[in-house]
């Protein structure tokens, strides 16, 4: 299976131009994040009807940010990169 639909891959450098993309092909894009999925959906002939990929891995979503009370993880933040943003720290639980 490929993606025999497909006619065009965009990778934005912004939010703004993700947004326009997103606005401009609506229901034939897909989001990725790199790509490394896609093989598998295309393999099960999930998104057999995509038109347009969207890669937003350039977009900086991979921000850790801590406060007192809190931590926050951007949607493309990867395990390697919260394991990296812990090193040196004590207290690595998880509390409720």
């Amino acid at each position: 299976m490929a993606l025999t639909k497909l006619k065009g891959f965009y990778q934005p450098s912004t939010l703004r131009e993700a947004a326009g993309l997103l606005h401009k092909h609506a229901d034939n894009a897909l989001i990725i994040g790199g790509g490394t999925f896609i093989h598998g959906l295309v393999a099960r002939g999930l998104i057999n009807d995509v038109e347009y990929l969207v890669d937003l891995s350039s977009l900086g979503l991979n921000a850790i940010d801590v406060s007192k009370k809190l931590v926050s993880f951007g949607a493309s933040t990867t395990f390697a990169e919260i394991e990296a943003n812990n090193k040196g720290k004590r207290d690595t639980s998880v509390r409720s």
